[in-house]
């Protein structure tokens, strides 16, 4: 019983904490929201967190890889197209978990900046297939290594331990939605 009682009292601490927390980045006093309590609270919270975080991290992704010439999406799609041959634009929109539309655009601005290109389907003409190019291959290459090294440093301060745990909460989180995600649901 007082290990439930202490438990209790620590996530009270922690939402207390993350609400002040997050009423401050947002720029929200307590009183401000005058909303009566509706939900889990503390899951509200984390997702509120989850959602900072993603957003904060993103952004700082995001300016690193500028100044290489690239976005995520942009080095994500480079990234899947490397060492491949052609692949089918589905097949892109599937591992990018993007709509077919969105890919599309993406890879019409690749193809305009010489970093990829279309080729018909030899055996179906309805399908187009998307190759990097030579210049696409030199970007990603020189790209690759300082960007995974990035990534260690916006991750390290978790230890291994710690991450580890995050990966398996996120992927608990998240594997409900996936097969609905993918459907389009």
């Amino acid at each position: 019983m007082k290990k439930i009682e202490k438990d209790s009292a620590a996530n009270v601490l922690a939402t207390e904490r993350s609400a002040a927390k997050l009423n401050q980045l947002r720029g929200l006093d307590a009183d401000e929201l005058g909303q009566p309590a509706i939900g889990n609270r503390l899951a509200v919270l984390a997702f509120v967190h989850i959602n900072h975080a993603f957003d904060i991290i993103v952004k700082t992704v995001e300016r690193d890889l500028a100044t290489r010439g690239l976005s995520v999406a942009r080095y994500a799609i480079l990234r899947m197209l490397s060492g491949r041959p052609p692949v089918p634009l589905s097949w892109l929109a599937d591992k990018h978990f993007s709509q077919r539309s969105n890919i599309t655009a993406m890879v019409d601005r690749l193809v305009r900046d010489k970093m990829v290109e279309r080729q018909p389907d030899p055996v179906d003409r309805r399908v187009i297939r998307v190759k990097l190019t030579d210049k696409g291959a030199e970007l990603i290459e020189a790209a690759r290594v300082p960007h995974l090294e990035f990534l260690g440093q916006i991750m390290s301060p978790l230890n291994d331990d710690e991450l580890g745990t995050l990966i398996k909460l996120l992927e608990k989180l998240s594997a409900p939605y996936e097969d609905a995600d993918r459907a389009g649901a």
